[in-house]
């Protein structure tokens, strides 16, 4: 269900039902803003990203949960935010794209492994539909990496029925 709220007024909220079914009387729901996403989408992709680590299909190199999410946040979805680097004389410099770190840095293996440093987006700081395609991509992944199992199958028509 989605709704728009059109005023508000003290205690009582008055809105305009846009999608889905409507809400029960007598019933407690949560508030989220729909611009961003949601708590459910933020269950439903750790629990693939949990499904594809618990399969061993993946190709990442990943030894953990978190070392695979972080991949695919990396490989699936929006990619790094910001890059950190030290200079020779040890000054720390941000910048937003790996194009701006200086050629010298850049070129010397032993430079860029201890001076260079890149900071995924989070995915609290994923839009609605930034989800949306990020978890599209990884579902496309799992399928052609070989995932399967009935909890996945029963994913997957959900999935496509929601």
């Amino acid at each position: 269900m989605k709704l728009l709220v059109a005023a508000v007024y003290g205690d009582t909220i008055t809105c305009q039902l846009v999608g889905g079914d409507a809400p029960s009387v007598g019933i407690e729901y949560f508030l989220e803003d729909a611009r961003y996403g949601t708590t459910a989408q933020n269950r439903f992709f750790h629990l693939l990203v949990r499904m594809y680590y618990d399969s061993g299909c993946y190709s990442d190199n990943a030894t953990s949960f978190y070392e695979l999410r972080q991949h695919i946040l990396r490989r699936l979805g929006k990619g790094f935010e910001k890059y950190l680097w030290s200079d020779e004389n040890g000054n720390l410099h941000v910048c937003g794209a790996v194009e701006e770190i200086p050629e010298y840095i850049m070129s010397s293996d032993e430079l860029k492994r201890l001076k260079v440093r890149a900071q995924l987006y989070k995915w609290s700081q994923y839009s609605l539909k930034e989800r949306r395609s990020t978890i599209k991509t990884l579902i496309t992944e799992m399928i052609n990496t070989g995932v399967s199992g009935k909890e996945f199958e029963s994913i997957l028509q959900e999935f496509h029925n929601g």
